[in-house]
């Protein structure tokens, strides 16, 4: 039997969930068999550097329109899976996953991988063809397909209704985690000024991209009627995007004074109500020593945020959106979902959770340490074998 040769597609390496799975897997898979890398966008490669990494990036082809550049990557696709004699491909995300079964070579196991809710991500309802894509040529290509990995339960459903999938090829397999890392990664220090807010004030964090899905317009503005009743509370978001002008200016026009990383730098913090923090290479350190974890998205695939924040033993608020929240937590167990806060009523519930737990009325005491345990279904051991059953 000839040895078995694994190709990792991937549409770019710039840190982000999907691309921090991608990571994980390919270094579990690459323990035990020859592995290579094609990416569409080569930026970001410090993490892949014991991995040989083949460019499909055409950008700088200005003379090719999207058509063009998209059947060059076919064929250098299919190039390269014949040079290298690759016996299975995984690809993550749509585009990958797309080149990926149309540069199939015979005798290849074809494995995609779907990373984000399909029902309910606005992507596909802000673009007529992004829409068209999802309703009349995803259910075709994903067909052919030898196997879906869906990174949660809901999202399996979801392919099979709207992809028309066989529910047998569809196999959902969770992200995984190393809870000794995180362990580790919280005890962190960090910095003074902010580690006085810590000492003296509640504590509400977040972490994502500042953009719509994360809904972080929509915390800013539950925040400002929890700081309306309670005036020991700060704001923490970590993370960078598009968002940003806005988030500022919604702080502005609620009355909230608020540093951003554009900011000048400044030793005091304690006059903020809310600090966009930026991008943090260890986010774990600050979500730790947090009174409260919020994860307001309006959807998702695996949140990556709040599994890594139960791994720390943080105090949890989701929104119950599609999808794997209600796959992470447990409601009232290990942690609380809330509906999506998006409107006057569901404020109101937001504000009374966060104020409840804070003032002490909300026992949530025990969701840190029952976080924590939870969190260990989703190590490393549990689900690495899972993927190498793909590769039998």
């Amino acid at each position: 039997m000839p040895q078995k040769k694994i190709l990792f597609i991937t549409c770019e390496f710039y840190w982000g969930g999907a691309q921090k799975s991608f990571l994980k897997v390919l270094h579990e898979v690459a323990k035990n068999y020859e592995c290579f890398i094609a990416v569409f966008d080569a930026g970001g490669q410090s993490a892949y550097q014991n991995i040989k990494i083949f460019s499909l990036d055409h950008k700088q082809n200005v003379k090719m329109n999207k058509v063009s550049r998209f059947m060059s990557r076919v064929r250098e696709l299919k190039r390269l899976k014949r040079q290298l004699q690759i016996t299975h491909s995984i690809s993550f995300m749509d585009g990958a996953d797309v080149l990926n079964i149309l540069s199939r070579q015979r005798g290849e196991k074809i494995i995609t991988s779907v990373r984000a809710s399909i029902e309910f991500n606005d992507a596909y309802a802000d673009s007529m063809i992004s829409n068209l894509r999802r309703k009349y040529l995803f259910p075709v290509i994903y067909k052919k397909a030898d196997n879906v990995v869906a990174v949660s339960k809901a999202i399996k459903a979801e392919l099979v209704k709207n992809y028309r999938l066989n529910a047998d090829k569809v196999v959902p397999i969770y992200n995984f985690y190393d809870p000794d890392e995180y362990v580790r990664r919280k005890e962190e220090p960090i910095p003074e000024p902010v580690m006085r807010l810590f000492e003296t004030r509640k504590t509400i964090t977040a972490v994502g991209r500042l953009d719509k899905q994360k809904n972080f317009l929509n915390l800013v503005q539950v925040f400002a009627a929890c700081k309306a009743l309670a005036t020991d509370l700060v704001l923490l978001i970590i993370g960078t995007g598009e968002d940003l002008p806005q988030l500022v200016s919604e702080c502005h026009k609620l009355n909230l004074k608020v540093h951003s990383y554009e900011d000048e730098p400044v030793t005091d913090y304690a006059s903020f109500d809310v600090l966009l923090l930026g991008y943090e290479e260890n986010p774990h350190k600050y979500v730790a020593r947090s009174t409260i974890f919020v994860l307001p998205s309006k959807w998702e695939g695996f949140p990556n945020a709040l599994a890594e924040a139960m791994l720390v033993g943080a105090t949890c608020i989701s929104a119950d959106c599609p999808t794997g929240p209600s796959e992470i937590i447990t409601n009232g167990e290990d942690g609380i979902l809330l509906p999506v806060p998006v409107s006057s009523s569901t404020h109101q519930q937001w504000v009374e959770t966060i104020l409840g737990i804070c003032n002490g009325n909300i026992n949530a005491k025990r969701f840190g340490s029952n976080a924590m345990q939870k969190m260990k279904s989703f190590s490393k051991i549990n689900i690495v074998p899972q993927w190498m059953n793909l590769l039998k």
